[in-house]
């Protein structure tokens, strides 16, 4: 007996029409199967152009705009003319884009968010739209641990939600999104180490995972892997965008001394050599049990490692570069202050001792000719919920003067 007819069922006229009311055979219900199951892969395939990695959409009525979603990731605000997709065995990565995330008209934002959305900060949420304040046709990629849930409804969320702006919504595995980058690398540069990769990724789960700095140590790890596969900026959750980053690429901002400053990082194109390194390094050099080791750390230690990689400069490594004649460089490193205008040790007093602080008068020059502003959160964010900042003072500044819905 042929198992196929009740597939069929509501064919039945069409497929006398085509049989001349013979029985269709079981050969040719396979057949017919085939052919609707490739119009339906067609069909669906067709669907997900500008669906920002999205595997199945539904569209939900929002007002006077449309929110797309689903199971896996949340898109909202209008189509762009992107096609984002996400590997079809990792549907936890994110793999390729295929419009340049250095678009200028709508460049490729990351931030990863570690727990869920009941911990969102007013900091937080205004480095979400310093964002589109200086971008506002950006796409921005919200990754959030899948353990933790992400409330759209949330009361600090919900308002820049609502403004329609490009943001995605998706749960990150990172476990999933290193393999990606070995894959990736396997096939293009094979510079990240695929053993290597895969041994950290079997120690994931057993013991990484519970660790006292994992949630830390996988966002360190995240934001090399996507911008390694994907491209385009990387900023920490309580960074605060105050000019646009046209002006250069594969950056980051040096510190005192060796110290690199990793809280923004602009890498736009993908499979950048020095963060393949950055991932090597990662992995052969993890320790869970050093805050800072497996951070700023890597991008030190990477930098010493491959002076070849670094453009020359003015700023630590870059004066020592050994990039060869004709040759290219892969990191650009700027000036502390063009993303980090003052030191976190400095933050205490700028926020609630502006007129006594020396260091708010220099930081208010420093910004000039900063284009982002690193807030250190484990400071001025217990500073902001117990007693405000001082009106007038940067921390003020930078909260109420680059936001879009201000609330």
């Amino acid at each position: 007996p042929c198992p196929l007819p009740f597939l069929f069922s509501r064919l039945t006229p069409l497929l006398n029409a085509m049989m001349g009311r013979r029985r269709p055979t079981c050969r040719f219900h396979a057949t017919a199967g085939i052919v609707i199951t490739l119009a339906v892969y067609i069909t669906s395939r067709e669907e997900k152009i500008g669906g920002e990695g999205i595997d199945s959409l539904a569209t939900v009525e929002g007002g006077d705009r449309k929110h797309f979603v689903s199971q896996s990731s949340h898109v909202f605000g209008q189509r762009s003319d992107t096609d984002t997709r996400t590997s079809s065995t990792d549907n936890n990565a994110v793999e390729s884009t295929h419009e340049d995330a250095s678009s200028q008209s709508s460049p490729l934002f990351h931030q990863v968010f570690t727990t869920g959305s009941d911990y969102l900060s007013t900091i937080n949420v205004r480095s979400i739209e310093s964002v589109f304040y200086v971008y506002p046709n950006a796409r921005l990629h919200l990754h959030y641990n899948k353990k933790t849930e992400i409330d759209i409804n949330n009361q600090r969320l919900k308002p820049l939600l609502d403004e329609g702006y490009n943001i995605t919504i998706m749960p990150y595995d990172p476990a999933k999104q290193l393999r990606l980058a070995a894959k990736i690398s396997a096939r293009q540069d094979k510079q990240v180490d695929g053993a290597l990769a895969q041994q950290y990724i079997d120690n994931i789960k057993p013991k990484y995972s519970k660790e006292k700095f994992w949630f830390s140590n996988e966002a360190n790890l995240l934001r090399l892997c996507l911008l390694y596969t994907v491209g385009g900026t990387y900023l920490d959750t309580d960074v605060i965008l105050i000019k646009p980053l046209d002006d250069f690429d594969n950056a980051v901002a040096g510190s005192k001394g060796k110290s690199i400053h990793c809280a923004v990082l602009r890498f736009t194109k993908p499979g950048n050599l020095y963060l393949a390194a950055a991932i090597n390094n990662f992995v052969m050099n993890y320790d869970g049990t050093k805050w800072g080791n497996n951070g700023p750390s890597v991008f030190r230690r990477v930098a010493e490692d491959h002076l070849e990689f670094v453009c020359p400069g003015d700023v630590g490594f870059a004066r020592k570069s050994k990039q060869m004649k004709g040759g290219s460089c892969y990191v650009n490193i700027l000036p502390a202050s063009t993303f980090a205008p003052i030191g976190w040790r400095d933050w205490e007093d700028t926020c609630s001792k502006p007129g006594e602080s020396p260091v708010d008068r220099e930081a208010k020059a420093l910004l000039k000719h900063s284009y982002a502003v690193h807030l250190n959160n484990q400071i001025t964010g217990p500073l902001l919920s117990k007693v405000g900042y001082v009106k007038g003072s940067v921390c003020h500044m930078v909260l109420t003067k680059y936001c879009k819905v201000c609330s």
